[in-house]
């Protein structure tokens, strides 16, 4: 309840009574409450209610500071209450800001009541009193930032945050381990790590000067939660930065390239949430436009050199000294980075702006330790990035059809445009000779060309595409053989026709099947939506491949009298049709005087093709004629398509 007050305190403060007695009860439980949690949100709805807050504030402080001790009564709760008292009233808790950064920081954070030497790194769901102490203390020095908000200048500014960044980069790199002497309990350096992380993002989202304070260097540390052993860290960070990241704060586009880091993420819900979710972001983005100008903003698109230089300082990089062959395949591993970022932003109208960045990569140096190890590394990616974004935008236009079924258009062209790198984190060339001799060597090993192929393709075979693909190439194979399964549709279809009749003649009786069975020119048939349908689907498949269903095989002079029968049946049927429209009684007895030399002309065509050695089997057996038809043609009548034989080569 408290919290649903506390929310409704922040925007509609006027709403709440502000009876003395009310404050009072909110006094009570920031001191004295059972839950700590409950204290800082008492001690919210009282700072946004009470019209004399400096009065309760100064009250609230000197009570939770003047007998405050470690495990004392309701000691958690007067941290809790300390905590959020120094985000609301900064200027009364200044007053008491020594004994309140004595408590945080020497009584509780460098302290270990339960010291366990080389306790190694774990997580638990059960918080003891001393990991909440250390929490607490943690939100007391950062809230006591947060609430400077900028009435100090930026000097003074960075003075007081200073000592809190170097506390919270010191957790961050050291695994939540903050103590001298390497005792911090293992359950607790998980949670402490976890919240200077969190901290940290907070603190770069409130203030602009907070972020530009974060050092290239330490955002790189900050970085690797992403990827630390314990699921509840990492999730946690990147649900709190991806939350951050949509609302409208101070953070800087850098941030975006930390969620690219889950590329080796095991658990797949959590990477693929953080793939969609990078998507929708890349497709925000591209809906935007620069201030007046109607050009996209390419803010995904610049974020690739920023990720380069991430990974060049990854622990995971191979070493000079390691063996070749182990590097190379370490190196190749880092392809799943770029392959991770492509997937999330690259398309047909982006992959070349993204190519791009990637070489100009190659034409600058380390900005952030400006060594020559760094640099080299830098060389390396941008190769291994340029060689993997080859890979993937063939793959890619084979997989869309770009260019048609082929698929061979090449989606990779020169970009005309002009794309720097931060110059916070890159530095230029010291000589032109430097930078022609970088330019003409190439950094990545030979050696990796066969297993980088084999980690694209094996990165691009998702279900979806390869479910999408197989059903593009099933039209292509029936294209290939459209003309023998023409035929043989063709040869099934009048040993079926004549059929129908033969059956309906032996009964009396009977409706005239062959009238309706027929399909006429003009539409007159009973079948005539079967058939449309089955034509649509014919041209859906391939329209060339239907332009081209000609059957070469010798024709007997039998199938031509067969033919040329139909075609007078169908005009006599025509002829029966317009008569009809005059009286009904004329239509019958066409129809019943026809029908016997009808059935007996294809008595004898029937009979006939059984007699011919190059009449297909009867209708009986349906399997024989597919199988014996393709022997039938002559030799003039051959055809043969190399437009599989390209395509397998291609994809081989």
């Amino acid at each position: 309840i408290l919290k649903a007050c506390s929310g409704f305190a922040k925007k509609l403060p006027s709403k709440l009574p502000k009876e003395r007695k009310f404050l009072q009860s909110l006094v009570s439980y920031a001191l004295h409450s059972p839950s700590p949690r409950a204290a800082k949100h008492a001690v919210s709805i009282l700072m946004a209610v009470a019209d004399k807050k400096e009065m309760y504030a100064k009250d609230l402080i000197q009570k939770c500071v003047s007998d405050w001790a470690y495990g004392s009564d309701r000691f958690l709760t007067k941290l809790a209450a300390l905590s959020q008292l120094n985000l609301l009233a900064p200027r009364e808790a200044d007053d008491e800001s020594d004994a309140i950064i004595s408590i945080a920081v020497n009584k509780i954070l460098l302290t270990n009541r339960s010291p366990q030497p080389d306790a190694g790194y774990a997580w638990s769901d059960v918080v003891d009193d001393e990991t909440a102490a250390k929490e607490w203390a943690l939100k007391i020095i950062v809230n006591r930032l947060r609430a400077k908000d900028g009435s100090d200048d930026e000097q003074d500014f960075r003075a007081h945050a200073g000592p809190v960044y170097d506390t919270l980069n010191k957790l961050v790199v050291n695994d939540g381990e903050l103590s001298k002497k390497k005792d911090t309990p293992a359950t607790q350096k998980s949670r402490l790590r976890l919240l200077a992380a969190r901290s940290l993002l907070k603190l770069c989202a409130s203030h602009g000067l907070c972020d530009q304070l974060l050092s290239p260097r330490d955002f790189n540390s900050i970085a690797l939660v992403a990827q630390d052993p314990v699921l509840e860290v990492r999730s946690g960070f990147i649900n709190q930065l991806k939350k951050k990241l949509v609302q409208k704060t101070h953070l800087s586009y850098r941030w975006y390239t930390v969620p690219f880091l889950l590329a080796f993420e095991p658990i797949t819900s959590l990477k693929d949430s953080t793939l969609t979710w990078l998507r929708s972001r890349a497709a925000f983005f591209s809906q935007q436009t620069n201030g007046k100008r109607s050009d996209q903003q390419t803010v995904m698109e610049s974020l690739f050199s920023r990720l380069l230089s991430l990974l060049a300082y990854h622990p995971d990089y191979p070493p000079a000294e390691m063996e070749e062959s182990t590097r190379v395949a370490e190196l190749v591993d880092f392809s799943r980075y770029i392959l991770f970022y492509l997937q999330a932003v690259a398309n047909e109208h982006n992959l070349s702006l993204i190519f791009h960045i990637a070489q100009r990569v190659k034409q600058t140096r380390d900005g952030i330790t400006k060594s020559d190890e760094m640099s080299t590394r830098l060389h390396t990616l941008s190769d291994l990035a340029q060689a993997t974004i080859r890979r993937f935008a063939d793959i890619y236009s084979q997989q869309r059809k770009f260019g048609g079924a082929a698929g061979g258009t090449n989606i990779l062209q020169t970009y005309p445009g002009k794309m720097g790198v931060p110059s916070s984190i890159f530095a230029p060339m010291g000589s032109h000779r430097e930078a022609q001799e970088v330019a003409d060597k190439n950094f990545f090993p030979e050696d990796g060309e066969d297993l980088l192929d084999r980690i694209v393709r094996s990165v691009m075979r998702t279900k979806s595409g390869s479910h999408g693909s197989a059903k593009k190439r099933k039209p292509e194979s029936a294209e290939a053989g459209g003309d023998a399964s023409a035929t043989k549709k063709a040869r099934k279809d009048k040993e079926k026709k004549p059929a129908r009749p033969r059956k309906s003649s032996g009964s009396a009786g009977t409706t005239r099947t062959p009238k309706k069975k027929k399909r006429d020119d003009d539409g007159w048939s009973s079948d005539e939506e079967a058939t449309k349908k089955a034509s649509t689907a014919a041209r859906r498949r391939s329209s060339r491949g239907a332009s081209r269903r000609v059957s070469y095989a010798d024709r007997d002079s039998d199938e031509d009298d067969m033919e040329m029968n139909e075609w007078e049946q169908a005009e006599e049927e025509e002829q029966a049709e317009e008569e009809a429209e005059g009286g009904a009684d004329s239509e019958d007895d066409n129809d019943s005087v026809d029908l016997p030399d009808k059935e007996a002309a294809l008595d004898e065509i029937l009979s006939d093709r059984e007699d011919s050695p190059l009449s297909s089997p009867p209708p009986t057996s349906p399997q024989k004629p597919t199988e014996q038809a393709p022997s039938k043609p002559s030799g003039n009548g051959k055809r043969t398509s190399t437009l599989p034989n390209r395509r397998s080569s291609r994809r081989g």
